[in-house]
């Protein structure tokens, strides 16, 4: 989604301050606004937000759930060393195509594991630990790909969850559409487990982050 925090000016400005794009993200950018589903990609600053978090962790296993056409995919991936591996989970063929012609284009092809089928199953078979978990997906399943987040990552990893204030949504508590909703309950809960450290940034829509402990 886009920012609807700040004004596009400051957006631009912010971004630019981050370096960009790298010219094949933009390229993929250009071709998945041309879908009707754009809105699901990450921005560019929220691409160099995960970039930098990959280069201060020093992350070298990365979860992500939810890949759409692989833009935030790309962007981590690009930053990962050589012998990095970052796997990836979604449902949609089409997308998927999209996507792995452009981590061809990019030559990191060999660092990114697509699964494809319902996130919810296809974790069941997936081993850790993970530094990094990024999780952009069904907003109303975020409960439970934050318990396997909470298997999944080794002690001190990051976990990411986009879209945590909706469009502003969450803080009307009149609003009472199952999403807002569902990710009021979802945030008030990573708020109170003791077993993570979290802040909610809003950056674009809303991401919030948590150190497991």
């Amino acid at each position: 989604m886009k920012n609807i925090f700040y004004s596009p000016e400051i957006t631009n400005y912010a971004t630019s301050i981050s370096r960009g794009e790298a010219l094949i993200l933009h390229k993929l950018r250009e071709e998945t606004d041309k879908l009707p589903e754009a809105l699901m990609m990450i921005t560019p600053l929220q691409g160099r937000f995960l970039e930098f978090l990959i280069r201060w962790g020093g992350a070298r296993r990365i979860l992500e759930i939810g890949t759409f056409t692989g833009y935030s995919a790309l962007a981590m991936a690009l930053t990962l060393p050589e012998d990095g591996k970052l796997v990836t989970l979604d449902k949609h063929e089409g997308w998927a195509q999209i996507a792995k012609r452009y981590w061809d284009m990019a030559g990191v092809a060999s660092k990114i594991d697509l699964r494809l089928g319902l996130a919810h199953e296809t974790l069941e078979t997936i081993i850790g630990p993970f530094d990094l978990i990024f999780v952009d997906a069904d907003k109303q399943r975020y409960e439970i790909y934050y318990d396997f987040a909470l298997k999944l990552l080794r002690p001190g990893g990051l976990m990411v969850f986009d879209n945590a204030l909706w469009s502003g949504d969450v803080v009307d508590p009149l609003n009472q559409e199952d999403t807002p909703r569902y990710l009021r309950v979802f945030n008030a809960r990573i708020r109170d487990d003791e077993c993570v450290n979290p802040v909610l940034l809003p950056v674009a829509d809303g991401m919030i982050l948590a150190i497991k402990r």
